[in-house]
């Protein structure tokens, strides 16, 4: 049908030139994801931070980031800047993030999770944003994997009944990729934010502040 034919070859013209659509540069030609030996990695430190300054509105003080829900590395491209289309390969899926109230407690369990049954070597760990920190030992049998007293948010631990204000994308708000406490999350506040924004978003600020 050449009529189809033709308004295919359209839409697909669009798609392009909105996919090369350049957001900002990056100071380096690419951020990867490839897991370093503390289960951390570029890119997802880089996501979970904008996650972080998405989430600053609803109150937000800490941000975590799933492995399995960064699809491939970031690639800056011609002269290292970041297309529509390469962000949207690095967060392919349409997750809109969540705002929810954890506990301390509720967090340290949540940080355990992560070996449950060995699923660490499956999914590697969960990638957090600027300010929080927590050491881990993988010689200490499960459940106790997490250091005592060592979560801590700018420097200052985690109190056990104090409530944080956390950002995640809506599939690990409901529970997904094995991670139950974020289930429990309270005072949640669903939001139109979706990942993919969150990061060009990041990104372009980064760069109006002269540091890609």
């Amino acid at each position: 049908d050449p009529a189809l034919d033709a308004y295919l070859r359209k839409a697909r013209e669009r798609s392009a030139a909105q996919l090369a659509r350049p957001v900002a540069a990056l100071a380096v030609p690419g951020v990867t994801r490839e897991l370093d030996d503390n289960g951390e990695s570029p890119l997802g430190d880089l996501v979970a931070d904008s996650v972080l300054a998405a989430g600053r509105p609803f109150g937000v003080q800490i941000a975590f980031m799933n492995n399995g829900g960064m699809r491939q590395d970031l690639d800056g491209g011609t002269a290292n800047r970041v297309t529509i289309g390469k962000a949207l390969a690095v967060l392919p899926f349409g997750n809109k993030l969540v705002a929810m109230n954890l506990k301390g407690w509720q967090i340290e369990e949540l940080l355990e999770q992560q070996w449950r049954g060995g699923r660490d070597a499956v999914r590697g760990l969960l990638q957090v944003s600027d300010g929080f920190a927590y050491r881990w030992d993988g010689r200490r049998g499960e459940g106790s994997k997490v250091m005592p007293d060592s979560v801590t948010l700018n420097g200052v631990p985690l109190q056990k009944e104090s409530s944080y204000r956390v950002m995640v994308n809506n599939f690990l708000a409901e529970g997904g990729d094995a991670f139950p406490m974020f289930a429990n999350g309270a005072n949640r506040a669903g939001t139109d934010i979706l990942a993919v924004d969150a990061l060009t978003a990041y990104l372009v600020k980064r760069e109006e502040m002269g540091k890609p």
